[in-house]
């Protein structure tokens, strides 16, 4: 396990959205054996929010999204946050399985995409409900750039290391936001898909007059 990296936040700003008080209403998934630096009540609510949007979970409009069945068998192994500067965090694994690959055997590109799309992004509204802004809420941010490249093909059998950091965030204008995915072979390192996602914040009443600040 990675070291731990400075001090967890209290937790989320103290106004809070109806997408919020959704959120902190969902049924808890599994959080128990999470590592990291931040507190079990925001280890729980963040893995609540990320496995609401990958897999359907909680009462979610659409129960059936996109790839669901695979976003489900996503094990999130540690999140942290870094107070100076302000970043996240977040490291999972999961095993490659037929419904993942083409008809080689090999990960489907479009499931890298989806692995590497869903880490980033949990990364950045990991840092936005640790900061208090943006809600929390992955809504709040709209997916727009994601830049891709493959350095070796991943197999039927093989574990994956997701590992998705934060390395920009306009937290004061409240614009674009960056963070870095790589994806690796567990047990020899090999490293396989690197990236880059972006996102700019949705244009909501909570980002006008008495939305969180930093």
């Amino acid at each position: 396990m990675a070291e731990t990296k400075g001090k967890a936040p209290a937790g989320p700003s103290p106004r809070e959205t109806p997408l919020e008080k959704l959120f902190r209403s969902l049924p808890n998934v599994d959080a128990s054996h999470i590592g990291g630096n931040l507190s079990a009540a925001d280890k729980q609510l963040d893995a609540n929010k990320f496995f609401f949007f990958i897999a359907g979970t909680g009462g979610a409009p659409n129960k059936q999204p996109f790839a669901g069945s695979i976003g489900a068998r996503l094990k999130i192994v540690e999140m942290n946050i870094t107070e100076e500067p302000p970043s996240a965090d977040q490291t999972m694994e999961i095993e490659v399985t037929q419904d993942m690959c083409n008809a080689f055997g090999n990960m489907h590109g479009a499931c890298g995409a989806f692995l590497l799309g869903h880490a980033a992004m949990g990364a950045i509204v990991q840092l936005g409900h640790a900061k208090g802004y943006d809600n929390g809420s992955l809504v709040a941010t709209a997916q727009n750039l994601q830049n891709m490249n493959w350095h070796t093909p991943a197999n039927i059998g093989e574990v994956l290391t997701i590992r998705a950091e934060t390395v920009f965030v306009d937290n004061k204008n409240r614009g674009p936001r960056l963070a870095s995915c790589e994806i690796r072979e567990k047990n020899s390192g090999r490293l396989i898909l690197t990236g880059t996602v972006g996102g700019v914040p949705s244009m909501h009443k909570s980002n006008t007059k008495g939305g969180a600040k930093l």
